[in-house]
Parts: structure tokens; sequence; C-alpha cells
């Protein structure tokens, strides 16, 4: 056994790793691969499930509501009837940020109120005022001016006159201000410039809790993760498995393979391990953060140009290795390598006497 174990971390000095260019550039034909599969994988899926669930009617019940919610980019105004609502595109998912202010105060006090106004809650101008700016709270950055007018809605703007603002705050700012509403002398342009980013962010929270987005979401969600297990077994499974040397298609074209740590052969089920450790990376970006899916790509990068065989993260993970096929020699395990290539007699002998 331990004559066994010495013979397996021996060195296959018949191999050299892949060169880093050749590698991003297996790796972005990969890509290309693996997106043009997903996007004819979602082709086939998608009227199935539109068949099989209601992902059309909440597709078209979320665009609607988008639409009119207040908080995105439209191309053109909607009709007040909402006639026009299926011409009217959305060229923006959020609106800019001189335009945070109104735009929280349209979504409360007109989509809200229209469609979820309840005894309780009214979503009107006095429930705006309380509610979000808390005017009657001693830190709301905001007072009241005009109280029992009885004006509604809004006034068009206003500016930081009131204001105590140094020449460094002096910059472009939101200036809507409900009506009956003005900022108290403390308040400053950083003040109202965090508030309305942080209302108009809860206005887009309340927007997403609600259950058709959801359940429209979960549904595209279950596609997604559907559409990219079928394209990725493809192209990091079952490609690999076909090919030798564990190539993708990327590693095929670029006269690439895939060895063990040590340069042996690289076996289906290792292939399966790494396949499914991707997969697993990629269901955590999407639960936490889509971008750590390439962060974790970048970080696995570096690590590969600055390590010692050029191993990248999952190489490390999976005891992988990716190698030069134009140069190398692969074997099945060290023994078929000491039986090609028969050790020096100082070898020999160390080996036998470990035996």
């Amino acid at each position: 056994m331990k004559f066994k174990n010495k013979v397996e971390v021996i060195e296959n000095t018949q191999i050299q790793g892949a060169p880093i260019l050749r590698r991003v550039g297996a790796t972005l034909i990969d890509f290309a691969a693996f997106f043009l599969i997903f996007f004819l994988v979602g082709l086939v899926v998608r009227p199935i499930f539109n068949a099989t669930t209601n992902l059309a009617t909440l597709s078209v019940d979320y665009q609607h509501s988008l639409k009119k919610s207040n908080l995105v980019t439209l191309d053109q105004e909607l009709a007040a009837d909402f006639s026009n609502i299926d011409e009217v595109n959305i060229t923006l998912n959020s609106v800019g940020e001189l335009k945070y202010a109104k735009a929280t105060y349209d979504f409360y006090t007109v989509y809200m109120q229209s469609n979820f106004a309840t005894s309780e809650i009214s979503y009107d101008h006095e429930w705006y005022l309380v509610n979000i700016l808390k005017i009657n709270e001693t830190n709301s950055y905001y007072q009241t001016t005009m109280e029992g007018e009885g004006l509604s809605f809004i006034r068009p703007s206003s500016d930081l006159s009131d204001a105590t603002s140094t020449s460094e705050e002096l910059v472009l700012h939101d200036t809507f201000l409900p009506v009956g509403v003005s900022l108290k002398a403390t308040t400053t342009v950083a003040d109202v410039t965090a508030f309305n980013r942080s209302i108009y962010s809860g206005a887009i929270a309340v927007f997403n809790a609600f259950d058709f987005v959801n359940d429209y979401r979960e549904i595209l969600l279950f596609e997604s993760i559907l559409n990219m297990l079928v394209a990725a077994s493809v192209i990091y499974l079952t490609i690999p498995l076909l090919l030798k040397n564990g190539q993708t298609l990327g590693k095929l074209l670029l006269k690439m393979g895939l060895t063990t740590t040590h340069g042996y052969k690289f076996t289906g089920g290792k292939i399966a391990i790494r396949f499914l450790i991707f997969f697993l990376l990629y269901l955590l970006s999407i639960q936490i953060q889509p971008l750590i899916w390439m962060v974790i790509l970048f970080i696995s990068l570096t690590i590969s140009i600055f390590s010692k065989k050029n191993l990248a993260l999952h190489d490390f993970v999976c005891g992988s290795r990716v190698i030069d096929l134009k140069k190398s020699v692969v074997y099945d395990n060290a023994r078929a390598f000491i039986d090609a290539n028969p050790p020096v007699n100082e070898v020999k002998d160390y080996l036998e006497n470990e035996g």
C-alpha cells in the first residue's frame, strides 16, 4: 500500500500547462456555445411553460403594473385610461436620480391608492406625508407649510433655498416637493439626495413584494435554471465525457485537455464532480448576487496566472489541470507513466525501499 501511494504522487513530466491566453479563448468559445444552447432551449421551453403555467398571464400583468407604477422610464406617457399601455415601452427599469422623489410620490398616491387602498391604508397625500416623509417626527427633513388648504397631489418643484448648504453641496438635486411641504432650515442637499434614494428603493421593494411579482419571478427563475442546466450539461458534461481528455468544445478547438493535478487521465467521475461544482456555484450566484459568478471567474483567472501549475480556482477544488495537448503525453495513471519511462536506479531503489 505504501508503494502504491508513492507511485500515485509521481508527477507526469511529459505534460505542459496550457497558455493562459488559449485558456481564455477556450472559455470564451464555451461561453458562446453555452449561451447559444441556452437561447435555443429557451425557445423550446417557453411555450411549454406558457401552456402548463400561468406565465403568459403573469407576464402581461407584471409588464402592465410596472408601466403604471411610475417607478420606471417609459418611451411615452400613458393615456389616462391606459388605452395605449401595450404600445408604451419601458426604456429603463428605473428613473433618473433627479426624479426619485416624484416617482415615489406618484407610486404611493396614484398607483398604490388606485390598486391597494383600504379603509386602514388610504395611500393618499396625507398618508404619504406621515408614513413616507415622516413629517410629524422631529428628525424629519420636512415640515408642513400649508395645513388645511385641501390641495391635492403635487407642487411642480421647490429648491433648497431654505436649507443650509455649503458650496460643495450646490449641485444638481431633486427639487420635487409634495404640496404643503417645505424643507427644514437644517436640511442639506446631501440629506435630501440620500433620503430620496432610500424612499425610492423602498417603493421598489414594496412593488417587488407583490404576490404576482413573486410568482412571475419564481417561474422565470425556474425556467432559467432549467435552461442553464440543459445548456451546461451539454457543454460542460456531455461533450467532455464523449471527447478525449475531458475536452470541452473550446478546448478541442484550441488543442487543450484536462488531467489530474499530477498529469494523469481525468476520469468521467471527476468530470461529473467538476460540472456539479460549476452548477452549484451558479445557483449560489443567483441566490446571492449574479455578479458573483463574474467575480469568481475573475478570481479564478487571476489565480491561474500566478499559481505554479497555472491552476484556476476550480482546478484546486476539483483536482484538475488544463494542459497543452500539442506538447503533452497523457498516461492513464502513474504506473503507466513509470512503465513507459523507467526511473533511474536511484529512484527505482527509493520506490522499492519505500514499498
